[in-house]
C-alpha cells in the first residue's frame, strides 16, 4: 500500500487528493478518517466495496481501517470517497436485495456482447486458474475464495503473463 497516492484507488491523478489534517472540520481529522472507515466497514460487510478499493491492503496489518488510516495519514480524491457514499449503499443494497442472489445486477442491457452474456442458473462460475467452482477454489492458501470479474482492455495480455 502506497500512502503517498491515494489510499482508495492507489491511483495518482490531476485530482487533489484531501488531507483531512488541513480540513477546516472542528472536530478534527479524526472524525474524518472514522467517517471514512466506517463507510468503508458498511461496503465491505454487504461485499459492495467498489472496485479498485482493496479492504485487505487499507487494513495495512492494523486491527482496523481506522487505525490504519489514522496512522499512516491516509489522503484519497473526492471522486473515490463519493463511491463509498450511503446513497451508494443504499443503492446496492437495494439492487442486491431486489436481484435475490449475492452478485449485484447491472441496469437494463440494451446490447448483449461476449463479455456481457451471463450464466443461466445451472452454470457454476469457475475460476480461470484452478477450474473450480467458486465454493471451493483455493489460493494462496485461503478457502471459499469468492470469484470477481474483472474487465479491462488489457485483461487478455494480463491474463496470459499468468499461463
Amino acid at each position: 500500500m502506497n500512502w503517498d497516492i491515494c489510499c482508495l484507488c492507489q491511483e495518482m491523478t490531476n485530482e487533489a487528493l484531501k488531507d483531512p489534517k488541513k480540513d477546516k472540520n472542528p472536530d478534527g481529522p479524526n472524525t474524518t478518517y472514522d467517517s471514512l472507515a466506517y463507510s468503508i466497514e458498511q461496503f465491505n460487510e454487504y461485499d459492495l466495496l467498489p472496485e479498485p478499493i482493496d479492504y485487505v491492503s487499507l487494513k495495512d496489518g492494523k486491527t482496523t481501517v481506522q487505525e490504519s488510516l489514522k496512522e499512516n495519514a491516509g489522503e484519497w480524491h473526492k471522486t473515490c470517497r463519493l463511491k463509498l457514499s450511503k446513497k451508494n449503499l443504499d443503492r446496492g443494497l437495494k439492487c442486491k436485495t431486489a436481484s435475490g442472489n449475492t452478485e449485484i445486477d447491472s441496469p437494463v442491457k440494451t446490447r448483449q456482447t461476449r463479455g456481457s452474456q451471463s450464466l443461466t442458473n445451472t452454470e457454476e462460475r469457475k475460476c480461470i486458474f484452478c477450474e473450480k467452482g467458486e465454493e471451493t477454489s483455493k489460493h494462496h492458501g485461503q478457502h471459499k475464495q469468492k470469484l470477481r470479474r474483472a474487465s479491462t482492455l488489457a485483461i487478455d495480455n494480463n491474463v496470459r503473463q499468468f499461463l
